[in-house]
C-alpha cells in the first residue's frame, strides 16, 4: 500500500481582491405545495424551523398553492410550473435556485433547509429594500430599491411584490400564502447609490383578512432565476445581528503561504443600538499555522467587542498563514449582549494543494457525515483535506491537486449541481481517482434530468435503477478486490442511521461493475469504473450509514488500495473512439503510455507541464490501427531529466484530443 504525495509549490503571500457587494442579504424560501399533498405538512414544520432560529431580516417563507380551490392562483400556478419547472410536491425554493424536495422526518426538522439558510444569509448582496408604505385596503405598496454595489448588467433582472396572507386555516397550517403577485417592475438602477422607487397595486378581495396581510419584495435576475434581494414590511426585531462575507470563503493554495480572505461586515440592523462581539475561533489548526482578524488597523487574535447604532457597520477581514500541508477551518462567531443564546458564524476553508493524499467533499449540507471518512482515512493512514462544499464548488483546477477525491453527499438535495458535476468532469478528464457516495444521488441525477442523466452516465458510468431499496444488508462480490467477502449492514450500531432511500443502480457500460449487492436481491448498491484515464468507485447509499467502524475502515482500505493497485488497469481495448493512459500512475522517474485507435491515421502523443509548455513528444504523424505502447523515461526533448509533479499527456488525432494526467515522483 503506498500513497503519494503531492508535488511542491513555492512560498507565496496570497491577496484576493478588494470590496464588491455592500449590504446583507434577505434569504427567501418558496414553498411549492397543495392542499391534497401529504408530505408537505413536512415541508411547513421545516420552514416553521428556520422561522424560530432566524429574524424577519434573515429569513422569509412564502408559500405558492396549485391547483388548491380558492388557495390557488393563476399567478401562484404560473410561478410554480411556468417559471421554476416544478412538478413534485412539497419543492422548496431557497433564492430562487436551490430546489430541496420532497418530505420525511428529517425535512421536517429543518435540518435539509439548514445549510441553505446559513450559506444564504452570508451572501452580499447588491441591493438594499426599503418598504415605505402598505395600504391593505386599497393594496398600494410603495418601496425603494438602492444599489449598493454597481453591476454591470441589469437588463433581465425584475422586480416583484407578494401579498400574502397568515393563519388562514391554522389547524392545517395553511399560512404565508401568497394571494397575489403583482406585475412584474423593470430594475432600471445600476450604479451605486441609484435608487428606484416602485408604486404598486394589488388586486385585494373583502375576504381577506387585513390584519393578517403582509407583503414581500424580491429582486430576481432571470437569466438564471437567482434572487439578489427580499425584504417584507414584517416588523423589525429590536436586535438583529447581521453580516455578510465577500469571496470564496473554501480555498485550494499553497503550503507555505499568507492568505488574505476578502472583507466581512458586521451590521447592527435592529431598531436599538447593539452591543457586539467578533470573535474568532481559529478551530484546529496544523503545527505552525496561525490566523487573526483584522480591520486594517489593528489585529486580533481572540475577539473585539463593538458598538453599533441601528444601520451601523464594521469592515474586519480574516488572515491565514499556512506552515506545511493540512488545511484548517476557522471561523468568525458573532454574539449580542441583547440576544442570548444566538450566535451566527462565518465559517472559512484552507486546503493545501500539496502534501495531502485525499481530498475529502464535505457536501452533506448542515449534517457532519464527513467524521466517518475521517475516521477511516486516519486508520489507513492517508493525510487528507476537507473541502467544505457550502462555502461553495471546488473547481477542477481544485480538485487536481489531489490524486483521489472523496466526494460524500449524505442526505442532502440537490445531491450535485452543474458547478459540482462540471469540476468532478474536469477532474476525472483528467486522470483523477473518484470516491462518492450518498444515498438518492441516482434519484436525484433522473429528477433533474437532460445533461445530468448524461453526466452520471458518462462520469459515473452507471445507470439508476430505482429509488429506496428498502434493504439494508449488503454482499460483496466475489472475487472483486473491493467488495470479496465483504458483509455490511445499514442500520444501528455506531453508523450514521440515514439510508432512508438507498437506491439501487446497476454498470452502464464496459468499464464499470458491480462491487456490492442488497443481500437476497438482484439490486446492485456499488459499482467500480476503471478507464484508460481515471478510476471511480460509486455507493447507491451513504457510507456514513455503515453501522460499524471495522466495516467502513475496511471498505475504504480496499478502495484506496484500488485505487493503487496496478494488477487490476487494464490495457484500453479498441472502441470507435481514441483512448490514451499512462501506466503506473502516480510513476517513479517514468512511466508507460498505451494508446488505442481505432484506425490508421495521424496520432501525436505528448507531455505538457501544467502551464500547458510542451516537455516531450513520444510520437508524431502517421500510426497503424491497434494498441500502441510508448515508454516515457521522465525527461524532456532535450535529454533533461524533469522535476518531480503533475504532468499531462494528450493524444491528438484528427477528430479526438484524449488526454489524462500523470503524477511523477523522483
Amino acid at each position: 500500500m503506498t500513497l503519494f504525495i503531492r508535488f511542491l509549490v513555492a512560498a507565496l503571500i496570497v491577496f484576493t481582491s478588494g470590496a464588491t457587494a455592500q449590504y446583507p442579504m434577505g434569504v427567501i424560501a418558496e414553498d411549492c405545495t397543495a392542499t391534497w399533498c401529504g408530505y408537505c405538512p413536512d415541508a411547513y414544520a421545516g420552514l416553521d424551523v428556520m422561522k424560530s432560529v432566524y429574524d424577519t431580516n434573515e429569513f422569509t417563507s412564502v408559500r405558492y398553492y396549485a391547483t388548491s380551490g380558492d388557495y390557488g392562483t393563476t399567478e401562484t400556478n404560473e410561478r410554480i410550473s411556468g417559471y421554476y419547472g416544478v412538478g413534485s410536491f412539497p419543492t422548496v425554493i431557497f433564492q430562487g435556485t436551490l430546489n430541496v424536495v420532497g418530505g420525511g422526518a428529517t425535512i421536517a426538522t429543518g435540518a435539509s433547509y439548514a445549510a441553505p439558510v446559513a450559506n444564504g444569509i452570508a451572501v452580499p448582496s447588491p441591493f438594499k429594500i426599503t418598504i415605505n408604505s402598505v395600504n391593505f385596503v386599497t393594496g398600494d405598496i410603495d418601496f425603494d430599491v438602492e444599489v449598493m454595489e454597481t453591476l454591470a448588467d441589469i437588463g433581465n433582472i425584475n422586480i416583484r411584490a407578494l401579498l400574502l396572507e397568515n393563519d388562514v386555516n391554522i389547524a392545517a397550517n395553511y399560512t404565508d400564502l401568497t394571494r397575489d403577485i403583482a406585475p412584474d417592475i423593470a430594475l432600471t438602477v445600476g450604479t451605486l447609490g441609484q435608487i428606484q422607487n416602485v408604486v404598486q397595486s394589488f388586486d385585494m378581495d373583502l375576504g381577506w383578512d387585513t390584519a393578517k396581510l403582509w407583503v414581500a419584495v424580491i429582486i430576481q435576475d432571470d437569466d438564471d432565476r437567482s434572487i439578489l434581494q427580499s425584504a417584507s414590511n414584517r416588523q423589525a426585531p429590536d436586535y438583529s445581528l447581521r453580516f455578510y462575507a465577500k469571496g470564496a470563503r473554501a480555498v485550494v493554495g499553497p503550503s507555505d503561504a499568507r492568505f488574505s480572505f476578502e472583507n466581512f461586515a458586521v451590521f447592527n440592523l435592529g431598531l436599538w443600538s447593539d452591543d457586539i462581539r467578533v470573535t474568532l475561533d481559529p478551530g484546529t489548526l496544523p503545527a505552525g499555522w496561525t490566523c487573526t482578524f483584522t480591520d486594517g488597523v489593528n489585529s486580533y487574535t481572540d475577539y473585539v467587542d463593538l458598538t453599533l447604532n441601528n444601520g451601523e457597520s464594521r469592515v474586519f477581514h480574516l488572515e491565514l498563514t499556512s506552515a506545511g500541508p493540512g488545511y484548517a477551518m476557522p471561523k468568525i462567531v458573532l454574539t449580542s449582549a441583547n440576544l442570548p443564546g444566538v450566535e451566527r458564524e462565518i465559517r472559512y476553508n484552507y486546503i493545501t494543494s500539496n502534501g495531502l493524499d485525499v481530498l475529502l467533499v464535505d457536501d452533506d449540507g448542515a449534517d457532519t457525515y464527513e467524521e466517518y471518512q475521517k475516521d477511516a482515512l486516519e486508520f489507513y493512514g492517508a493525510t487528507y483535506g476537507v473541502y467544505d462544499r457550502n462555502l461553495g464548488a471546488p473547481t477542477g483546477a481544485d480538485l487536481s491537486h489531489f490524486d483521489v477525491v472523496s466526494w460524500q453527499i449524505g442526505f442532502s438535495f440537490p445531491t450535485l449541481v452543474n458547478a459540482d458535476r462540471a469540476a468532478i468532469g474536469a477532474y476525472l478528464d483528467g486522470g483523477g481517482k473518484l470516491f462518492i457516495s450518498g444515498q438518492d444521488l441516482g434519484w436525484d441525477s433522473w429528477d433533474q434530468g437532460g445533461s445530468a442523466i448524461t453526466w452520471y452516465r458518462q462520469y459515473l458510468h452507471t445507470n439508476y435503477l430505482i429509488d429506496d431499496t428498502n434493504r439494508n444488508t449488503l454482499t460483496g462480490k466475489v472475487n472483486d478486490p473491493i467488495g470479496d467477502g465483504v458483509t455490511l449492514n445499514l442500520l444501528g450500531g455506531d453508523g450514521a442511521n440515514n439510508n432512508e432511500y438507498p437506491d439501487a443502480i446497476v454498470p452502464y457500460d464496459q468499464w464499470a461493475s458491480p462491487i456490492l449487492f442488497y443481500d437476497n436481491s438482484n439490486y446492485t448498491a456499488g459499482i467500480k469504473a476503471i478507464t484508460p484515464v481515471h478510476r471511480v468507485v460509486y455507493l447507491g447509499f451513504g457510507y456514513e450509514g455503515i453501522n460499524n467502524a471495522d466495516d467502513r475502515r475496511l471498505l475504504m482500505g480496499r478502495i484506496l488500495d484500488w485505487f493503487h493497485d496496478t494488477i487490476d488497469a487494464p490495457e484500453p481495448a479498441l472502441s470507435s473512439v481514441p483512448m490514451v493512459r499512462a501506466f503506473p500512475n502516480p510513476a517513479a522517474g517514468a512511466a508507460t503510455l498505451s494508446f488505442a485507435i481505432p484506425k490508421s491515421g495521424k496520432a501525436d502523443l505528448q507531455i505538457f507541464a501544467p502551464d500547458g509548455s510542451l516537455i516531450r513528444t513520444l510520437a508524431r504523424g502517421q500510426q497503424p490501427a491497434g494498441l500502441h505502447s510508448i515508454k516515457w523515461d521522465g525527461r524532456d526533448n532535450a535529454g533533461r531529466p524533469v522535476a518531480s509533479g503533475v504532468y499531462f499527456y494528450r493524444l491528438t488525432t484528427d477528430e479526438f484530443k484524449p488526454s489524462g494526467r500523470l503524477i511523477l515522483t523522483r
